[in-house]
This record gives C-alpha cells, structure tokens and sequence, in this order.
C-alpha cells in the first residue's frame, strides 16, 4: 500500500509541474502540441442597430434621424418593440454557406440559428433595453474554429442568460435579425474592424404572431402569405423578375382599406399576393420575393414619412422621392403542401 501511495504522490506532483511548466509560465505554450489561442475582441456599435427596430420618445420630435435613439422601446404601426438585443460570433454548424439578411429564414432554419447562438454562448453578449450603452463588446472564436459570422438578434422579452432563448415559453420571441453577409476567419479580421449590420423582421419564423410591418411569402408553396398592416409593398419578384407591371404597385397596407385607391387591408393583399404566386407554375427551388417600404416607421426620414398618409402614393414616391429604405423578403420554396 505504501509503494501505491507514494505512486499517487507522485502522479500529483508530476501533473502539479506540467501545469506550472506549460500553463503558467509565459512563453511554454510554443512547445505545446496546441499553442495558446490568443483572444480577440470585436465592438459593434448598436447605436445604429437600436434605431432599425425604434425610436426615442425624448427625441421623437427631431427631424434628424441620425440623432434618435432608442431610450424608449415603444410600438408603432410600423414597427415592434425589442427588449433584449443579442449580438455576437456564432459558429455555423448546420450549413455549408453563411445566414443572409436577403433570404427570410424559416422556422427550422430559426431554430438552427438559436442552437447554433447557444452552442457558441463564450461568443455572444446580450443587453437589455433600453440602454444607455451604445457599443456591445465580444470575443470572436478561435483560428482553429471555421464557418463563423457575426448575428444581432432582437427579442421581445428581457433577459437573464442566454439560455433562456431555448425555452418553450420564448419559441416566437426574435422578432428582428441581421447577419455578416459573409464567414470570418480569425486571421481575416482585426479589433478594428467594423461591423455592420442589416435588421430585418423575423416575418416567416413566427408561428403565433408577426412582427408589425411584415409582408413575405411562406417557403411552403400552399401556405398564405404573411402580411400585417403598415408596409408598402411596391414589387413582387418570381425568380428575381417583377411579376406584375410598375403601375400595379404599391399595394399599401393599411387596417383600412380607401375604395378606389391602391391602400388596402392584409387580408386583400394576401388575395393579390396569392394571385400572382397562382399565375406561374411554380415548385421546389422557385424564388418568390416581396420587396417593401414602411413609410410608418417613425424613424424614416421625413421625405419618406411624408407618403404614410396619402392613398395615391406611387413606387417613385416611396422608393426615389420619399427616400425610404427597401427591405427584400426572398424566400426559397421549399415544400409544396
């Protein structure tokens, strides 16, 4: 038993040595199979993410836009209101090529980005809103690690931890999303390097309710499009060709409808969006694109805003004249029942 012991002993005091040999003296990680990773940080400045999904109450009467803020989160018609933003590197584990913002993402693919945003948590910072802190610091992944871009997500209730974007009660809660059009490796990037970021409505992904704004077509080709009141819908593509003809646009999407004028409901713009899907043949790999404007939301400029009101609005005015910015819904079909 003694000589067992004194084995033991040993084995503690080798292991002791190794650590201090090969983790805690400076320099000793050169000789090791797997060197040391240096750590770098990226800064994203949300300020201007912030400003894609509301508005400041405390500078609402400004008529610059680049000066509004987000103090206060609340709800246009036009626009919803996100309590958290989540921004970080996720590793890509699901695909072959990165997350777009022209592509609205499906329920499955929503909830790949969650596994995959859980699954690099030492990555992702999150802060609730509203904040007065306008830059959003995180690590990015290691040279070793391959597929990985930088994702903002805005949900609609507060957070503690990370985790609780996997629970049951929070499956509809990203209401906005915007991806890196592009995969980072470690060696591509430096501290410095600026981040950019598109916020897009999570239009498709949510089953139970939809974020104010939304106008997009299902992946499933039998499914009705999704439409809520307060967007311009001003073209509509089939494999990234108009459908219908400049002058039949825009439909503008109110909750009421002005007879004789192109201004009418959801439930009529679903009718016309579902007649023009109707009139092609289409199936599995077919795009169907919305492109639209929101001359609702409080934060567009004010040439844009200019148009929220008028029936005889045309496409020149919300997307030339009016300044506002086009958002694009593409959605790949994926299924056809």
């Amino acid at each position: 038993m003694k000589i067992i012991d004194k084995g033991m002993g040993s084995a503690v005091i080798s292991i002791a040595i190794y650590l201090i040999l090969f983790t805690l003296v400076p320099g000793c990680g050169e000789f090791n199979d797997n060197p040391r990773e240096t750590k770098m940080k990226l800064t994203v400045d949300i300020s201007e993410l912030k400003k894609q999904f509301g508005y400041s109450s405390d500078n609402k009467g400004s008529l610059d836009k680049a000066v509004r803020g987000i103090d206060d989160l609340e709800e246009t018609p036009a626009t919803s209101p996100v309590k958290a933003l989540v921004i970080g590197a996720i590793v890509i584990t699901t695909r072959d090529t990165p997350y777009t913002t022209d592509i609205a993402l499906t329920d499955d693919e929503m909830e790949d980005v969650k596994d995959d945003v859980l699954n690099s948590a030492a990555y992702i910072d999150f802060v609730n809103l509203p904040t007065s802190e306008d830059t959003i610091k995180f690590s990015v992944p290691p040279p070793s690690a391959a597929n990985w871009q930088v994702v903002a997500v805005g949900v609609n209730f507060k957070m503690d931890y990370l985790e609780d974007l996997d629970e049951t009660e929070h499956d509809d809660a990203i209401m906005y999303y915007g991806f890196t059009p592009i995969f980072y490796h470690y060696d591509d990037i430096k501290e410095d390097t600026i981040i950019e970021l598109e916020m897009k409505r999570n239009c498709l992904a949510n089953e139970i309710w939809h974020p104010n704004g939304c106008a997009t077509y299902s992946n499933i080709l039998s499914v009705d499009p999704i439409v809520t009141s307060a967007v311009e819908i001003v073209d509509v593509k089939i494999n990234d060709v108009s459908a219908y003809s400049e002058n039949d646009f825009p439909f503008i999407v109110r909750s009421e409808a002005v007879s004789g004028t192109n201004v009418v409901t959801s439930a009529t713009a679903i009718l016309y969006l579902n007649g023009i899907k109707d009139y092609y043949f289409l199936g599995i790999g077919d795009d169907l694109t919305i492109e639209t404007t929101h001359s609702k939301n409080l934060l567009e400029t004010d040439a844009c805003k200019a148009f929220a009101d008028k029936s005889d609005a045309t496409v020149d005015d919300l997307t030339v004249t009016g300044n506002c910015e086009v958002q694009t819904y593409k959605v790949p079909i994926t299924q056809l029942d």
